[in-house]
């Protein structure tokens, strides 16, 4: 497995790219089935805002950017279903 990240921030942004290649599995027991590599790419994005004296955070988070078909060899239903393909999540988060 190999994972880089490359963060940035600042008083208002913050930003992350993150990338994350995982290698086949052949050591496999024998009920198993070996699993694939896979590359994945994350994006955060990150902008914070002073609202009535309380924090609001605006974030944009895409995952699996490579729409790469993932199985965690690890996963009891790696075999049945793949992790979740490409996808974005957008929100607002407020403390207070």
């Amino acid at each position: 497995m190999l994972s880089h990240c490359l963060p940035w921030r600042n008083d208002v942004w913050e930003t992350s790219v993150d990338y994350l290649r995982v290698s086949s599995q052949g050591r496999f027991a024998g009920f198993e089935l070996p699993t694939d590599s896979y590359e994945d790419v994350s994006l955060f994005i990150q902008r914070t805002l002073a609202v009535a004296g309380h924090e609001v955070n605006l974030f944009l988070h895409g995952r699996n950017l490579t729409d790469d078909e993932q199985r965690h060899h690890g996963s009891i239903v790696k075999d049945f279903a793949p992790a979740p393909s490409s996808r974005w999540e957008i929100g607002i988060r407020m403390d207070f």
